[in-house]
């Protein structure tokens, strides 16, 4: 299937493995993902992604590279280099591949910092490494990517492609020397050429000397010519002497670059602080910390890490509560210092405090804090679910995943946790892997996740995956009436509205949900008499119709021209049954007389009649008649009142512009254009 193009069959065999257990291997892997980036398409990579990771299938090098290939193929370079940072094995492919696809997209910087840590990683480059990287090393032009250009080619072996760069350039220039400082000792060689020194030049040398042990020796010299050069008194240079002693591990050198400046920062302050909690003399951090003038979150944070980090937690505890400001560093800091010293409750308590104080915990949170989740889930089942359902909350699903798959023993809860926290924040693909794995290991689902499931193959319109879930909650024996509308609602968005009403009329019992899912699945589908059929029937039941049931009748009547049932529905939903008459009912009835054509005065007279305030959606309706009935002058006046409403949409600028363009307004239809570019707003590309 693969070989003939046929990628969506070929997925739709994964799931139906899925559903009976059987386990892909490496050739239906490979064949899938060399499909996927023969169509440079995303969405279908990722489901072999995620179905790898669900799975359990371990991917050998060759396979990882080949899906690291289809993100880059796809600009999706955050994507690949989070992957990249996964593989526990890479190899001159998969380094070529990342250090390539950041030179061809500009970000000449991580490709240098790609081609060093290869270097460290023991792979040996080849002529492809060397010709993404040359062309990165040649565009960084500014100081700071000059001293990129010193620690990752120069101290990775090609100091004579570096310096025949350097030899062959036209024009020898400061941030061209300082990028060539550090390899070859060309320091005292641009002194000598007369090229005069600046602050800039000067930082950028400290800090290489700072981060290269080799250059520590001369951190004396290079601090001599700043003193004779007089630029002692900058206080951006006494900064970066203070840090590069500080990080070559001289505190009392720091300290007395520190004594003589005559200005300080809160930089300055909080380097020394650093340098002594770093060497582990914190009683000395303390007194510069009680000395600042002015302190900021960074400063209160190293004072808490210091004190957490001598066990000290107490006091580390009372500093971060005398905190003014507060930042996820700052709660970090605090958990970590918690979780290392043992006290696992309270870093969980905290973690909890965190998220109540609306601070989005960072992967150094989790990072630090796993040892928080190992060390309090022994106790019971209920704390793992909690963590995991908090993490899922918040869109960390490899953490949770993490922590789920090393779950001592899980309950119903945590499948539930796992697989509804996917499915509510749109990731239905891994709901439904998630699924598949309950089925490989023989667990009874619950009816929850039965509907979440087929809420799932619904978004994901895969019909073929939603009948194989409606026939495992068969054999399984569900037919409760949360399984029942969620069948309803998949069969009716899957486009299969025939066996959407067989479940229906098979259910025993039925609420205003069953009722609303098949009356706006006929809708949708325009069975506007099946529609309103279903609506009469359920008034002769003992449920009651809701807002949303009346959104279902009023759109069946919209859909089929219906003008006067939809004027009788409008007016009876709130006279009979006192229901409160929401925007989406007004926005239903501008749509059925906007598309009646001759009725577009009638409907610029019902919103302006409206007890509420019109929004984007009921202008939209409007102005979508216009364009359909050509009225120009009527959609001018509506494209107005739509702009002041929302004007950061494109579908109203589009519909605008088809308007003007269907009636040879090429002037205006090139000023909206324009006013699209002013204003920042850009036409999504269509999709088939």
């Amino acid at each position: 299937m693969c070989k003939q193009g046929l990628l969506g069959e070929a997925l739709n065999v994964l799931y139906t493995l899925d559903c009976r257990g059987i386990l892909p291997d490496f050739y239906l892997y490979s064949a899938l993902l060399q499909e996927s980036l023969n169509a440079k398409s995303l969405p279908q990579g990722k489901l072999v992604h995620t179905h790898m990771l669900q799975s359990g299938f371990e991917p050998d090098v060759f396979l990882e590279t080949k899906l690291l290939v289809v993100y880059i193929k796809c600009q999706k370079l955050e994507e690949a280099r989070y992957l990249f940072n996964k593989m526990p094995e890479r190899n001159v492919v998969s380094w070529n591949a990342m250090i390539g696809a950041h030179a061809r997209s500009g970000c000449y910087e991580g490709a240098l910092k790609l081609f060093y840590q290869m270097e460290e990683s023991g792979i040996r480059f080849d002529g492809f490494t060397i010709a993404s990287d040359i062309p990165a090393c040649a565009s960084l032009a500014e100081l700071e990517y000059g001293r990129k250009i010193h620690e990752g080619i120069v101290g990775s072996g090609l100091k004579f492609v570096a310096r025949n760069v350097f030899d062959n350039m036209p024009e020898l220039n400061v941030v061209s020397w300082t990028a060539m400082i550090g390899g070859y000792k060309l320091f005292s060689e641009m002194r000598l050429a007369g090229v005069e020194l600046d602050s800039f030049t000067l930082v950028g040398v400290l800090q290489t000397c700072r981060n290269f042990e080799g250059l520590q020796r001369d951190k004396e010299e290079v601090h001599k010519c700043i003193i004779r050069s007089g630029f002692q008194t900058h206080i951006f240079v006494g900064n970066a002497l203070v840090d590069m002693y500080v990080k070559c591990g001289s505190i009392e050198d720091a300290r007395q670059v520190f004594e003589n400046m005559p200005a300080k920062s809160v930089v300055s302050w909080t380097s020394m602080i650093a340098g002594y909690v770093k060497d582990g003399y914190v009683e000395e951090a303390v007194g510069y910390f009680r000395k600042m003038p002015e302190r900021n979150v960074v400063s209160w944070t190293v004072m808490v890490t210091g004190y957490a980090q001598i066990g000290c937690v107490d006091e580390a505890l009372k500093l971060f509560q005398e905190m003014p400001d507060r930042n996820v560093v700052s709660w970090t800091a605090m958990i970590s210092g918690y979780t290392k010293n043992g006290n696992f409750l309270e870093a969980l308590n905290l973690f909890g405090e965190m998220q109540l104080n609306g601070v989005k915990p960072n992967s150094d949170t989790f990072g630090d804090s796993y040892s928080l989740w190992r060390g309090i889930a022994p106790v019971n089942v209920v704390s793992w679910n909690a963590i995991i359902t908090g993490l899922v909350q918040e869109g960390y699903f490899d953490e949770a995943q993490k922590l789920f798959q090393e779950m001592p023993e899980r309950d119903m809860v945590s499948w539930i946790a796992m697989i509804s926290g996917y499915a509510q924040n749109g990731c239905f693909d891994k709901a439904l892997l998630l699924f598949g794995e309950m089925q490989r290991l023989d667990l009874k689902p619950s009816s929850t996740i039965f509907a979440t499931a087929l809420s799932s193959c619904s978004n994901l319109a895969t019909l073929f995956v939603g009948k194989e879930v409606h026939g495992l909650s068969i054999r399984r024996e569900f037919r409760d009436i949360f399984v029942g509308n969620a069948l309803i609602d998949m069969y009716a968005k899957c486009g299969s509205i025939q066996d959407a009403y067989i479940v229906f009329e098979k259910m025993p019992t039925r609420d205003v949900v069953s009722w609303n899912a098949i009356i706006l699945g006929n809708a949708i589908h325009g069975c506007a008499n099946k529609a309103l059929e279903i609506f009469q029937q359920m008034q002769h039941s003992s449920t009651k119709p809701d807002q949303i049931t009346f959104i279902g009748v009023l759109s069946a009547c919209c859909h089929a021209g219906l003008v006067d049932d939809g004027r009788y529905y409008f007016s009876f939903m709130n006279h009979h049954y006192q229901i409160t008459l929401a925007i989406e009912h007004y926005c239903c009835v501008v749509d059925l007389l906007g598309r009646a054509g001759g009725l577009l005065d009638e409907a610029q007279d019902f919103i302006s009649k409206m007890p509420l305030k019109p929004n984007a959606d009921v202008w939209g309706s409007l102005l979508g008649a216009c364009r359909i009935h050509n009225n120009t002058d009527l959609g001018e006046r509506v494209a107005k009142c739509l702009f002041e409403s929302d004007n950061k949409h494109a579908a109203q600028y589009v519909l605008l512009s088809n308007m003007y363009a269907a009636a040879g307004r090429w002037g205006d239809v090139e000023k909206v254009r324009v006013t699209m570019k002013q204003e920042g707003v850009e036409k999504t590309p269509g999709c088939s």
